[in-house]
């Protein structure tokens, strides 16, 4: 879409806060839009989690060769989930697909971490990574569903920042989790080497496998939770473009 020129200014401090705020009134003045943002944010606090955990989770047992064919295979279900994303469309309705995409990379995190094996490792990466395209894709069909126009340039700057710092922290937490109070429990003699560790074995990089897993788990259940939520409330796309409709008549 091509709106009319915004009369708040473009350049200068000012006009930064200005339209911070601005971007903020727009989706707190929604509960619908602050649930998105929760979720996405801590969607992208779990995989800049998995981000950093991969290699150092399969060169606890593996080789460099291993991780490379194991992250090209992965790859491939990256594109797969580009390829069925564009030939689907995503059907007419954005936000089931959403949940249930994010339920089903919830699922694979868990595969991925709860044995150190290649092809289990293999299948929970591949399909998380199917799971990516999809998702971001849905996502960005809500927002500018969901959004004025006149508006998206502010509220999507603003929503992906607060994204991109959960992606971030995710980053940054990822190590200090594993290494320091994980794996320390992980080990063989640990403190969950004979609870936890006899279903997802012991020793070096199962604090790693944990942490994938209870990514996996917070993933799914939050997941399952928001799309019951929604499903019980009949939100869908004809809810959304009402609102849509309604945010133009507030728009100055």
């Amino acid at each position: 879409p091509q709106p009319e020129p915004s009369i708040i200014p473009i350049t200068g401090i000012t006009a930064i806060f200005n339209n911070i705020f601005y971007g903020w009134e727009n989706i707190s003045s929604r509960l619908f839009l602050m649930i998105m943002l929760a979720f996405m944010t801590i969607n992208s606090f779990v995989n800049g989690m998995t981000t950093v955990l991969i290699n150092p989770l399969i060169l606890s047992f593996s080789t460099a060769t291993t991780y490379g064919s194991i992250m090209s295979i992965a790859g491939c279900g990256m594109l797969a989930g580009s390829i069925f994303m564009s030939i689907w469309g995503g059907g007419k309705k954005s936000i089931s697909p959403l949940f249930i995409f994010s339920a089903l990379n919830g699922i694979a995190l868990i595969i991925t971490g709860v044995k150190p094996s290649i092809p289990l490792i293999t299948l929970g990466i591949s399909i998380s990574f199917f799971t990516l395209p999809i998702v971001l894709s849905t996502n960005a069909t809500i927002w500018q569903s969901s959004v004025h126009p006149n508006v998206q340039g502010r509220v999507l700057g603003l929503f992906y920042t607060i994204t991109g710092l959960g992606a971030a922290l995710g980053t940054l937490s990822a190590s200090p989790l594993a290494d320091t109070i994980l794996g320390p429990m992980m080990d063989f003699d640990g403190i969950l080497a004979h609870s936890v560790g006899k279903f997802i074995a012991t020793g070096h990089g199962r604090g790693i496998g944990l942490l994938m897993i209870m990514e996996g788990i917070v993933m799914l259940f939050v997941s399952i939770v928001l799309l019951t939520y929604f499903y019980s409330r009949h939100i869908n796309e004809e809810l959304l473009t009402y609102d849509l409709k309604i945010d133009s008549i507030k728009i100055q």
